[in-house]
């Protein structure tokens, strides 16, 4: 069976955009998805911009996306939460970082670990720096106080507000 490796995360958002092999020439990392969220833009509900997923090597978690060729695992249920995949590397990406080789693993998993949720940036310098950190120690989550923290928008609140808006133009449509 499969077993997740605690850094692995880490040491691919450390050599994003290179092609060094985190896991030795002939392996490759093995993540958990932990959460798959809809990329929605404007007010239709189908996800028009892939899909953010979120992966994890039981140590650390990060959001990441999946190139548009593989839009379609998701769409046709081939991969799911708790599944394991097999990733070649990280490519940096805005506004998360992309997965490259992807292949899933079949069957589904409960979570492995407690792992820690990453914030993985590209500093825009000659030789495109990468920094990690917790995302509590984020620069944006210094920025926030309990009274700004609600107004920024969290992708599910985004899909709860899109959903309502739908509900509503749903019913302002019967009634009028």
């Amino acid at each position: 069976m499969a077993t997740l490796t605690p850094g692995v995360l880490l040491k691919l958002l450390q050599h994003i955009n290179s092609d060094v092999k985190v896991t030795g020439e002939h392996r490759s990392a093995l993540l958990q998805v932990i959460s798959i969220v809809p990329a929605l833009a404007g007010s239709e509900l189908w996800p028009n911009q892939g899909f953010y997923i979120k992966v994890s090597d039981s140590s650390h978690a990060t959001y990441v996306s999946l190139g548009e060729e593989h839009d379609d695992l998701i769409l046709s249920d081939k991969l799911q939460l708790g599944q394991f995949i097999h990733v070649d590397r990280l490519e940096a990406g805005s506004p998360v970082p992309l997965l490259r080789g992807v292949r899933p693993l079949p069957g589904r998993h409960q979570c492995v670990g407690n792992p820690e949720d990453l914030v993985a940036t590209v500093v825009p310098t000659s030789s495109n720096d990468t920094s990690i950190s917790p995302i509590s120690s984020s620069p944006i989550c210094a920025l926030l106080t309990p009274s700004t923290a609600s107004r920024v928008t969290h992708p599910t609140g985004l899909i709860h507000r899109q959903r309502r808006a739908l509900q509503e133009r749903t019913l302002r449509g019967r009634t009028g």
